[in-house]
């Protein structure tokens, strides 16, 4: 059972708020604020039972850029011009980022915050599927993948999304 979305919004110089009349079950917090064009935001779960939930903190920060490239199994295939992928939250309530592939394959999404996704691709004719998502290491397809900031660290191993895209014989 999926329980309809509440939105409380808050002006209070402290970034305080208070979400009434909330049902006992377990529920995922996300805050967005947006300042000059940049969206900052943080995710977390939050279990609710019968007493007041007190002292949920969120950190919220910038994104991170997650760059990746479509491979494909044989000759391309597009219904239209372009080749969208999208990145949905992995419990499906919401779109976090897409982004078009450039004529080699190569795409970026931007601002993506820390969380566990799915994947998808719009565009590709009818006869192609998505047959493969590797996040670094971790196969993607069946189950999504984590997306965690990278450390505050001066270097860092960036991780990769790679998409296989084949065609129906």
């Amino acid at each position: 059972m999926t329980l309809p979305q509440r939105d409380t919004l808050t002006d209070a110089p402290d970034g305080s708020y208070i979400i009434r009349d909330v049902l006992s079950g377990s529920y995922t917090l996300r805050v967005f604020w947006s300042d000059e064009g940049k969206t900052y935001q943080a995710v977390q779960s939050v279990d609710v039972g019968n007493a007041d939930v007190v002292g949920v903190n969120l950190v919220i920060a910038i994104g991170t850029t997650v760059p990746g490239r479509v491979i494909w199994d044989g000759k391309p295939s597009f219904e239209h011009d372009t080749l969208t992928i999208v990145l949905r939250a992995a419990d499906g309530n919401y779109s976090e980022s897409h982004a078009r592939a450039t004529a080699t394959g190569t795409f970026a999404l931007n601002n993506v915050s820390d969380g566990r996704y799915r994947l998808g691709v719009v565009g590709q004719s009818q006869d192609c599927y998505l047959k493969a998502v590797q996040y670094s290491s971790i196969d993607g397809l069946a189950d999504g993948f984590t997306v965690l900031r990278a450390s505050t660290r001066r270097w860092r191993l960036r991780s990769v999304l790679t998409v296989r895209c084949g065609r129906s014989k």
